[in-house]
């Protein structure tokens, strides 16, 4: 008791208080930056992989038969294929798919568990379930890029990065769609 009468103990205990608040502060800002920069970079590359769509295949061309070698070693005889026309036009109508997402995602950033998905969406596009306007953002498009992105945040191998959450920004930054948590829904 004697000890918090004495003069400048309290001023002292108080200065060590902030002094270490302050220095955890900074350390986590710290921290949390390269964390938060290595997470956009395996974004990124993660995107890059799963936009990425090889050219359609024309209805009639012929793969001859080949062989594929999984990961643990084992071989897999694959017969001769005729590409039929009805699987033209899906790999037509998969490879616009990821043409119109591409085109409206403007990047990402993280801060801290929040992944933010940048993209040029005004949010005054109309309400719309598919990509059929050809170059058109869609307000469902928000949605959509907030349900593909947690294919990275809760990705097992992702995990360490700490992602918790999803943002969708529009063009002017404003909060277009957002998930909270794993459970959380889309709005």
């Amino acid at each position: 008791m004697r000890r918090l009468r004495e003069p400048g103990y309290l001023l002292t205990t108080v200065a060590v208080f902030i002094f270490g608040i302050l220095s955890a502060c900074s350390m986590t800002t710290t921290d949390n930056a390269a964390n938060d920069a290595a997470a956009v970079d395996a974004l990124n590359a993660w995107w890059k992989e799963a936009t990425h769509m090889t050219p359609p295949v024309k209805a009639g061309t012929v793969a001859p038969p080949h062989t594929i070698t999984s990961t643990n070693g084992r071989v897999y005889a694959i017969p001769k294929h005729v590409q039929t026309r009805q699987e033209a036009e899906s790999e037509i109508e998969d490879a616009r798919w990821a043409e119109h997402v591409r085109a409206i995602v403007r990047g990402f950033g993280v801060r801290g568990q929040t992944a933010t998905v940048l993209t040029n969406l005004t949010g005054a596009e109309p309400l719309h379930p598919s990509f059929d306007m050809p170059g058109g953002a869609l307000v469902s498009d928000a949605q959509d890029l907030c349900q593909i992105l947690g294919g990275f945040v809760w990705r097992s191998d992702n995990r360490p990065f700490g992602l918790e959450n999803i943002e969708v920004r529009g063009a002017n930054r404003e909060l277009l769609s957002y998930r909270i948590g794993l459970s959380g829904k889309v709005h």
